[in-house]
């Protein structure tokens, strides 16, 4: 059974929210979020969460290339 079976939408969006490594501001990073959006059995609601989480990543790293 997959966690949104029992879990709802909305309680795992708040675990990517939660878990998602927003202190680790690296191209490395980024590109493991990358490859966890391009699974196909993503739930919508986990897809959103993952994909706001990485554009602040991506905001972070332009921001230090940037500004140092």
């Amino acid at each position: 059974m997959r966690m949104s079976g029992w879990m709802g939408d909305d309680a795992l969006d708040r675990v990517v929210k939660a878990a998602f490594p927003r202190a680790l501001v690296s191209r490395e990073t980024a590109a493991m979020a990358k490859r966890a959006l391009d699974r196909y059995d993503l739930t919508p609601g986990v897809r959103r969460a993952l994909t706001d989480q990485a554009h602040e990543l991506g905001e972070a790293l332009t921001s230090r290339a940037t500004f140092g």
